[in-house]
Protein backbone atom coordinates (compact mmCIF):
# COMPACT_ATOMS: atom_id res chain seq x y z
CA UNK A 1 0.00 0.00 0.00
CA UNK A 2 1.57 3.31 -1.09
CA UNK A 3 1.35 6.64 0.75
CA UNK A 4 -1.62 7.90 -1.29
CA UNK A 5 -3.58 4.72 -0.56
CA UNK A 6 -2.85 5.08 3.17
CA UNK A 7 -4.20 8.66 3.08
CA UNK A 8 -7.33 7.48 1.28
CA UNK A 9 -7.77 4.67 3.82
CA UNK A 10 -7.53 7.07 6.76
CA UNK A 11 -9.99 9.50 5.16
CA UNK A 12 -12.49 6.72 4.39
CA UNK A 13 -12.53 5.39 7.93
CA UNK A 14 -12.65 8.89 9.41
CA UNK A 15 -15.57 9.86 7.15
CA UNK A 16 -17.70 6.84 7.98
CA UNK A 17 -16.92 7.03 11.70
CA UNK A 18 -17.95 10.70 11.57
CA UNK A 19 -21.29 9.71 10.03
CA UNK A 20 -21.83 7.01 12.69
CA UNK A 21 -20.99 9.41 15.53
CA UNK A 22 -23.27 12.17 14.21
CA UNK A 23 -26.17 9.73 13.79
CA UNK A 24 -25.64 8.07 17.19
CA UNK A 25 -25.37 11.37 19.06
CA UNK A 26 -28.52 12.76 17.43
CA UNK A 27 -30.49 9.56 18.12
CA UNK A 28 -29.33 9.62 21.74
CA UNK A 29 -30.39 13.25 22.16
CA UNK A 30 -33.74 12.44 20.54
CA UNK A 31 -34.27 9.67 23.12
CA UNK A 32 -34.03 11.97 26.14
CA UNK A 33 -37.25 12.97 27.91
CA UNK A 34 -39.50 10.99 25.58
CA UNK A 35 -38.15 12.59 22.42
CA UNK A 36 -38.59 16.21 23.55
CA UNK A 37 -35.84 17.47 21.24
CA UNK A 38 -37.26 15.48 18.33
CA UNK A 39 -40.70 17.02 18.67
CA UNK A 40 -39.45 20.43 19.73
CA UNK A 41 -37.30 20.87 16.63
CA UNK A 42 -40.19 19.98 14.31
CA UNK A 43 -42.47 22.42 16.12
CA UNK A 44 -39.84 25.12 15.69
CA UNK A 45 -39.20 24.70 11.95
CA UNK A 46 -42.41 23.27 10.46
CA UNK A 47 -45.12 25.68 9.34
CA UNK A 48 -48.21 23.91 7.99
CA UNK A 49 -51.17 26.07 6.91
CA UNK A 50 -54.47 25.23 8.62
CA UNK A 51 -56.47 22.61 6.72
CA UNK A 52 -53.52 21.36 4.64
CA UNK A 53 -51.48 18.19 4.98
CA UNK A 54 -47.93 19.53 4.52
CA UNK A 55 -45.84 22.69 4.72
CA UNK A 56 -45.33 22.75 0.93
CA UNK A 57 -42.13 24.81 1.06
CA UNK A 58 -40.25 24.97 -2.24
CA UNK A 59 -37.29 23.11 -0.71
CA UNK A 60 -39.43 20.47 0.99
CA UNK A 61 -41.62 19.92 -2.05
CA UNK A 62 -38.64 19.65 -4.42
CA UNK A 63 -36.91 17.05 -2.29
CA UNK A 64 -40.14 15.17 -1.56
CA UNK A 65 -40.44 14.67 -5.31
CA UNK A 66 -36.79 14.21 -6.32
CA UNK A 67 -34.98 13.52 -3.03
CA UNK A 68 -35.02 9.73 -3.37
CA UNK A 69 -33.77 9.73 -6.97
CA UNK A 70 -30.03 9.34 -6.10
CA UNK A 71 -30.64 5.66 -5.30
CA UNK A 72 -32.00 5.25 -8.84
CA UNK A 73 -28.91 6.80 -10.44
CA UNK A 74 -26.52 4.81 -8.26
CA UNK A 75 -28.48 1.58 -8.68
CA UNK A 76 -28.47 1.90 -12.47
CA UNK A 77 -24.79 2.85 -12.46
CA UNK A 78 -23.84 -0.23 -10.42
CA UNK A 79 -26.00 -2.54 -12.56
CA UNK A 80 -24.51 -1.23 -15.81
CA UNK A 81 -21.04 -1.72 -14.34
CA UNK A 82 -22.06 -5.33 -13.68
CA UNK A 83 -23.07 -5.63 -17.35
CA UNK A 84 -19.61 -4.31 -18.28
CA UNK A 85 -17.94 -7.00 -16.13
CA UNK A 86 -20.04 -9.75 -17.75
CA UNK A 87 -19.23 -8.37 -21.22
CA UNK A 88 -15.45 -8.19 -20.63
CA UNK A 89 -15.05 -11.38 -18.58
CA UNK A 90 -17.50 -13.45 -20.61
CA UNK A 91 -19.31 -14.83 -17.57
CA UNK A 92 -22.13 -17.25 -18.32
CA UNK A 93 -20.63 -18.74 -21.48
CA UNK A 94 -23.34 -19.21 -24.08
CA UNK A 95 -25.80 -17.39 -21.81
CA UNK A 96 -23.57 -14.32 -21.61
CA UNK A 97 -25.61 -12.19 -24.02
CA UNK A 98 -28.90 -13.18 -22.37
CA UNK A 99 -27.54 -12.36 -18.92
CA UNK A 100 -26.26 -8.97 -20.07
CA UNK A 101 -29.62 -8.13 -21.63
CA UNK A 102 -31.30 -9.18 -18.37
CA UNK A 103 -29.02 -6.91 -16.32
CA UNK A 104 -29.74 -3.95 -18.61
CA UNK A 105 -33.47 -4.73 -18.43
CA UNK A 106 -33.31 -4.74 -14.63
CA UNK A 107 -31.48 -1.40 -14.70
CA UNK A 108 -34.17 0.12 -16.93
CA UNK A 109 -36.84 -1.41 -14.67
CA UNK A 110 -35.26 0.20 -11.60
CA UNK A 111 -35.24 3.56 -13.39
CA UNK A 112 -38.91 3.17 -14.40
CA UNK A 113 -39.92 2.33 -10.83
CA UNK A 114 -37.99 5.27 -9.32
CA UNK A 115 -39.18 7.72 -11.99
CA UNK A 116 -42.75 6.57 -11.36
CA UNK A 117 -42.26 7.37 -7.67
CA UNK A 118 -41.31 10.92 -8.67
CA UNK A 119 -44.57 11.30 -10.61
CA UNK A 120 -46.56 9.70 -7.78
CA UNK A 121 -45.17 12.10 -5.17
CA UNK A 122 -45.72 15.07 -7.48
CA UNK A 123 -49.37 14.07 -7.99
CA UNK A 124 -49.89 13.43 -4.27
CA UNK A 125 -48.53 16.85 -3.29
CA UNK A 126 -50.82 18.59 -5.78
CA UNK A 127 -53.98 16.53 -5.13
CA UNK A 128 -53.54 15.02 -1.64
CA UNK A 129 -54.23 11.53 -2.99
CA UNK A 130 -52.49 8.72 -4.88
CA UNK A 131 -55.34 7.25 -6.91
CA UNK A 132 -55.31 8.55 -10.48
CA UNK A 133 -54.76 7.32 -14.03
CA UNK A 134 -51.07 8.12 -13.43
CA UNK A 135 -50.62 6.56 -10.00
CA UNK A 136 -50.23 2.92 -11.09
CA UNK A 137 -46.79 1.66 -12.10
CA UNK A 138 -48.29 0.15 -15.28
CA UNK A 139 -50.43 3.10 -16.31
CA UNK A 140 -50.26 6.20 -18.50
CA UNK A 141 -47.19 7.18 -16.46
CA UNK A 142 -45.19 4.77 -18.66
CA UNK A 143 -45.40 7.39 -21.41
CA UNK A 144 -43.08 9.48 -19.25
CA UNK A 145 -41.14 6.95 -17.19
CA UNK A 146 -39.91 4.78 -20.09
CA UNK A 147 -38.29 7.60 -22.14
CA UNK A 148 -36.65 9.13 -19.04
CA UNK A 149 -35.39 5.72 -17.91
CA UNK A 150 -33.94 4.94 -21.34
CA UNK A 151 -32.18 8.32 -21.50
CA UNK A 152 -30.70 7.82 -18.01
CA UNK A 153 -29.40 4.33 -18.81
CA UNK A 154 -27.96 5.36 -22.20
CA UNK A 155 -26.16 8.30 -20.55
CA UNK A 156 -24.69 6.07 -17.81
CA UNK A 157 -23.73 3.37 -20.33
CA UNK A 158 -21.92 5.98 -22.44
CA UNK A 159 -20.13 7.37 -19.37
CA UNK A 160 -18.95 3.89 -18.34
CA UNK A 161 -17.70 3.23 -21.90
CA UNK A 162 -15.46 6.31 -21.62
CA UNK A 163 -13.85 5.19 -18.35
CA UNK A 164 -10.61 3.22 -18.02
CA UNK A 165 -11.78 0.23 -16.00
CA UNK A 166 -10.27 -2.86 -14.41
CA UNK A 167 -13.05 -5.49 -14.52
CA UNK A 168 -11.81 -7.26 -11.37
CA UNK A 169 -11.85 -4.04 -9.35
CA UNK A 170 -15.18 -3.03 -10.85
CA UNK A 171 -16.72 -6.36 -9.82
CA UNK A 172 -15.63 -5.81 -6.21
CA UNK A 173 -17.12 -2.31 -6.29
CA UNK A 174 -20.38 -3.67 -7.73
CA UNK A 175 -20.65 -6.30 -4.97
CA UNK A 176 -20.08 -3.73 -2.20
CA UNK A 177 -22.45 -1.25 -3.86
CA UNK A 178 -25.29 -3.71 -4.43
CA UNK A 179 -25.05 -5.03 -0.87
CA UNK A 180 -25.11 -1.49 0.52
CA UNK A 181 -28.12 -0.45 -1.57
CA UNK A 182 -30.19 -3.62 -1.06
CA UNK A 183 -29.47 -4.14 2.65
CA UNK A 184 -30.17 -0.51 3.61
CA UNK A 185 -33.35 -0.44 1.50
CA UNK A 186 -34.67 -3.67 3.06
CA UNK A 187 -33.83 -2.67 6.66
CA UNK A 188 -35.46 0.75 6.32
CA UNK A 189 -38.68 -0.61 4.81
CA UNK A 190 -38.89 -3.50 7.29
CA UNK A 191 -38.59 -0.99 10.13
CA UNK A 192 -41.30 1.15 8.54
CA UNK A 193 -43.57 -1.90 8.59
CA UNK A 194 -42.83 -3.18 12.10
CA UNK A 195 -42.40 0.22 13.79
CA UNK A 196 -45.12 2.48 12.35
CA UNK A 197 -44.75 6.10 13.40
CA UNK A 198 -47.14 8.90 12.56
CA UNK A 199 -45.54 11.74 10.64
CA UNK A 200 -45.51 15.24 12.15
CA UNK A 201 -47.69 16.56 9.35
CA UNK A 202 -50.13 13.65 9.79
CA UNK A 203 -50.55 14.43 13.49
CA UNK A 204 -51.17 18.05 12.53
CA UNK A 205 -53.66 17.20 9.79
CA UNK A 206 -55.42 14.11 11.13
CA UNK A 207 -55.27 14.67 14.88
CA UNK A 208 -55.54 18.44 15.05
CA UNK A 209 -51.97 18.87 16.23
CA UNK A 210 -52.54 16.84 19.41
CA UNK A 211 -48.88 15.91 19.82
CA UNK A 212 -49.28 15.15 23.52
CA UNK A 213 -51.37 12.08 22.70
CA UNK A 214 -50.22 11.07 19.23
CA UNK A 215 -46.46 11.76 19.10
CA UNK A 216 -44.32 8.67 19.76
CA UNK A 217 -40.54 8.67 20.29
CA UNK A 218 -38.51 6.85 17.65
CA UNK A 219 -37.69 3.83 19.83
CA UNK A 220 -41.37 2.95 20.47
CA UNK A 221 -43.63 1.36 17.80
CA UNK A 222 -46.67 3.49 17.08
CA UNK A 223 -50.17 2.58 15.95
CA UNK A 224 -51.71 2.84 12.48
CA UNK A 225 -54.96 4.70 12.99
CA UNK A 226 -58.07 3.99 10.95
CA UNK A 227 -59.10 7.56 10.10
CA UNK A 228 -61.21 8.79 7.14
CA UNK A 229 -58.53 11.08 5.69
CA UNK A 230 -55.54 8.85 6.51
CA UNK A 231 -53.31 7.12 3.98
CA UNK A 232 -50.80 4.38 4.73
CA UNK A 233 -47.92 6.78 4.10
CA UNK A 234 -49.02 8.90 7.08
CA UNK A 235 -47.61 6.23 9.40
CA UNK A 236 -44.27 5.63 7.64
CA UNK A 237 -42.20 8.28 9.37
CA UNK A 238 -39.47 6.03 10.83
CA UNK A 239 -36.87 5.72 9.37
CA UNK A 240 -36.60 8.21 6.51
CA UNK A 241 -36.61 6.46 3.13
CA UNK A 242 -35.58 9.65 1.32
CA UNK A 243 -32.52 10.01 3.57
CA UNK A 244 -31.66 6.35 3.05
CA UNK A 245 -31.87 6.83 -0.72
CA UNK A 246 -29.77 10.00 -0.65
CA UNK A 247 -27.18 8.39 1.66
CA UNK A 248 -26.41 5.74 -0.96
CA UNK A 249 -24.37 8.54 -2.57
CA UNK A 250 -21.66 7.67 -0.03
CA UNK A 251 -20.93 4.66 -2.24
CA UNK A 252 -19.15 7.13 -4.52
CA UNK A 253 -16.71 7.79 -1.67
CA UNK A 254 -15.34 4.28 -2.26
CA UNK A 255 -14.56 4.90 -5.94
CA UNK A 256 -10.85 5.79 -5.38
CA UNK A 257 -10.27 2.15 -4.42
CA UNK A 258 -11.71 0.76 -7.63
CA UNK A 259 -11.44 3.46 -10.33
CA UNK A 260 -8.11 4.87 -11.49
CA UNK A 261 -9.57 8.30 -12.30
CA UNK A 262 -10.65 8.76 -8.68
CA UNK A 263 -7.54 7.33 -7.02
CA UNK A 264 -6.62 10.47 -5.06
CA UNK A 265 -7.53 11.83 -1.66
CA UNK A 266 -8.75 15.04 -3.30
CA UNK A 267 -11.25 13.13 -5.45
CA UNK A 268 -12.48 11.23 -2.42
CA UNK A 269 -12.98 14.42 -0.40
CA UNK A 270 -15.00 15.86 -3.28
CA UNK A 271 -17.14 12.71 -3.47
CA UNK A 272 -17.76 12.85 0.27
CA UNK A 273 -18.47 16.58 0.23
CA UNK A 274 -21.05 16.32 -2.55
CA UNK A 275 -22.73 13.29 -0.96
CA UNK A 276 -22.77 14.87 2.51
CA UNK A 277 -24.24 18.13 1.18
CA UNK A 278 -27.03 16.31 -0.71
CA UNK A 279 -27.84 14.14 2.34
CA UNK A 280 -27.94 17.10 4.75
CA UNK A 281 -30.17 19.14 2.43
CA UNK A 282 -32.44 16.13 1.87
CA UNK A 283 -32.70 15.43 5.61
CA UNK A 284 -33.38 19.09 6.44
CA UNK A 285 -36.02 19.34 3.70
CA UNK A 286 -37.84 16.28 5.07
CA UNK A 287 -37.95 17.80 8.56
CA UNK A 288 -39.18 21.26 7.51
CA UNK A 289 -41.81 19.61 5.30
CA UNK A 290 -43.20 17.82 8.36
CA UNK A 291 -42.58 14.48 6.67
CA UNK A 292 -40.03 13.29 9.23
CA UNK A 293 -38.61 13.98 12.65
CA UNK A 294 -34.88 14.50 13.25
CA UNK A 295 -34.52 10.93 14.57
CA UNK A 296 -36.08 9.52 11.38
CA UNK A 297 -33.50 11.10 9.08
CA UNK A 298 -30.65 10.26 11.48
CA UNK A 299 -31.60 6.58 11.49
CA UNK A 300 -31.86 6.59 7.69
CA UNK A 301 -28.31 7.97 7.50
CA UNK A 302 -26.99 5.53 10.12
CA UNK A 303 -28.47 2.41 8.49
CA UNK A 304 -27.23 3.26 5.00
CA UNK A 305 -23.73 4.28 6.11
CA UNK A 306 -23.36 1.05 8.08
CA UNK A 307 -24.76 -1.03 5.20
CA UNK A 308 -22.08 0.40 2.89
CA UNK A 309 -19.18 0.41 5.36
CA UNK A 310 -19.39 -3.18 6.65
CA UNK A 311 -19.24 -4.94 3.24
CA UNK A 312 -16.51 -2.48 2.18
CA UNK A 313 -14.36 -3.34 5.21
CA UNK A 314 -14.89 -7.08 4.60
CA UNK A 315 -14.00 -6.72 0.90
CA UNK A 316 -10.85 -4.72 1.70
CA UNK A 317 -9.79 -7.26 4.34
CA UNK A 318 -10.18 -10.16 1.90
CA UNK A 319 -8.39 -8.21 -0.84
CA UNK A 320 -5.36 -7.34 1.30
CA UNK A 321 -5.21 -10.89 2.65
CA UNK A 322 -5.13 -12.16 -0.93
CA UNK A 323 -2.27 -9.78 -1.76
CA UNK A 324 -0.32 -10.97 1.29
CA UNK A 325 -0.77 -14.60 0.25
CA UNK A 326 0.43 -13.81 -3.27
CA UNK A 327 3.44 -11.98 -1.84
CA UNK A 328 4.27 -14.92 0.38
Amino acid sequence: MNLEEKKINKWTYFSFILLFVISAVVLTLCSINGGALDLGLSKAVVRIPVGTRSASTWLGTSFEIFGAYPICIIGCFVLLLLEYVFRVKGYGGKLNMALRVLIIAVSIGVAIYCTHDVLKFAYFIQNDKYDSLWSGLFSFSLLITIPISLILNVALYYMIAKMALDPDKVLRFVIVGLIGIIVSFVIVHVLKAVMPRERYRAIWFLNGGDFANYFTPWYKPGTILDLPMAVKDDFASFPSGHTQAASTLFIFMLMPYYFKEFNTKTAQIKCFGIAFLVVIITAFSRVIEGAHFLSDVSMGLFITSLSIFIPFVIERSLYYKKLENLGA
